[in-house]
């Protein structure tokens, strides 16, 4: 008799501790892996995080690399993605192309933000002074070696979309393919290089690049990051727009506790504007993901 109840005891605890890895324990604490029904943000967000009730707060690239390597929609146990950028839709397009099924059901933009050029007084190129485009700042990049160009780095989402509104000028459009990218390698080989040489001269960030860089003409970043500038630089927005979203993808049913309307106000008091209507003018995700894997 004591047998059987010791042998009932241990089948129940292997059921219980099978249950327990698979889908955590209450509260959110978790085994092996993250406790079902994870919604994520982008650490990249910032503030507009903590108007996500028990979100999960990490680097957008750490997430979609995560997501590429899960073998299944299960293994994630997401249901959700706030990022700055189609991340999302990189992410379904990786997993095509590895012959893994997709992750995401919806995909919706709680705001947008326009990349732009804050440069000094004075000190755009004289091609783009009266008309900025993308293609004077790309002609720019290509031909003068004199001018420094500070950008957010290429491993954040921001720094990944600026190259890619810098490739819209060299190549006239957004409709390139990842094989075009051949044709640009110089232009990116000399945009890196004045971007190192601009952090090289304190450009590290926006910010040391207002104070503490008076050699760098040009950054490059997002309207949001860059709020309301000092009045000593010029902040404009190059054609043809090129813009981020914010996108917020999911997976299925989005819980009771995620609040839409109060994550749209949180990114209105970032310095996002409200969604916008027509394209964002960045290329396709699979030449967003090209071009990621170059930059790394």
């Amino acid at each position: 008799m004591i047998a059987r109840v010791l042998a009932l005891v241990a089948a129940v605890s292997m059921v219980a501790g099978a249950f327990v890895y698979r889908y955590g324990l209450p509260g959110g604490a978790s085994g092996g892996s993250k406790a079902a029904g994870t919604v994520v943000c982008a650490s990249e967000l910032g503030p507009v995080c903590q108007s996500i009730p028990a979100a999960v707060v990490e680097p957008a690239g750490t997430t979609t690399d995560r997501l590429i390597a899960a073998r299944g929609p299960d293994e994630t146990e997401l249901l959700a993605w706030l990022a700055p950028g189609p991340w999302a839709a990189m992410v379904d397009d990786a997993r095509k192309l590895a012959n893994k099924a997709t992750l995401f059901t919806g995909f919706e933009a709680l705001g947008r933000t326009p990349v732009v050029a804050v440069a000094k007084q004075g000190r755009l190129p004289p091609a783009c002074a009266a008309t900025p485009s993308w293609k004077c700042l790309a002609d720019a990049v290509d031909q003068d070696p004199r001018l420094l160009i500070g950008a957010d780095t290429p491993e954040s989402p921001s720094g990944l979309f600026v190259r890619a509104a810098v490739l819209n000028g060299f190549f006239g459009d957004a409709s390139y393919a990842s094989n075009d990218l051949d044709r640009a390698e110089d232009l990116l080989a000399n945009l890196e290089a004045r971007v190192g040489q601009a952090r090289a001269r304190n450009a590290t960030d926006l910010q040391r690049f207002l104070i503490q860089a008076p050699d760098v003409a040009v950054y490059l970043t997002t309207a949001a990051t860059a709020g309301t500038p000092p009045p000593t630089v010029t902040v404009v927005n190059p054609a043809p727009t090129t813009s981020v979203d914010a996108v917020l993808a999911t997976t299925g049913k989005l819980p009771r506790s995620f609040d839409k309307e109060a994550t749209a106000r949180s990114l209105l008091s970032e310095g996002w504007a409200g969604p916008g209507s027509g394209d964002d003018g960045l290329p396709s995700p699979g030449v967003l993901l090209a071009l990621r894997g170059r930059l790394s």
